[in-house]
């Protein structure tokens, strides 16, 4: 699957990168400094979010058999942030499991 939704950094990183660059780079150097420290500097608890999210959009794409018509389910993830209970990951669903079992996605397509 190319989907967009499976692009990670486009999910999250992308978007912390350029609001940490307060200076355009002159060179690939500073280019590379500047993502790297974004990256150092970027919240864990961002990041975290940024995976399940990306965990939700895989599981969706498979239960649709790779199709994007599927709509992400809300997570409600600031309020299990706040009660101490969000996950670091995302269990695929017995829906899912069941739907590659029955019928298993070719990826070659």
């Amino acid at each position: 699957a190319r989907s967009p939704d499976l692009n990670v950094l486009d999910l999250g990183f992308f978007n912390a990168v350029s609001r940490f660059n307060d200076v355009v780079p002159k060179d690939e150097l500073e280019l590379i400094a500047s993502v790297e420290k974004a990256y150092k500097d970027y919240p864990t608890n961002k990041l975290n979010r940024v995976w399940l999210t990306l965990q939700a959009y895989m599981n969706q794409i498979i239960d649709y058999h790779g199709d994007n018509t599927y709509k992400l389910p809300h997570m409600k993830k600031d309020r299990l942030e706040r009660e101490g209970t969000l996950p670091l990951t995302l269990e695929a669903t017995d829906e899912v499991w069941q739907h590659l079992i029955d019928d298993p996605i070719d990826i070659e397509e």
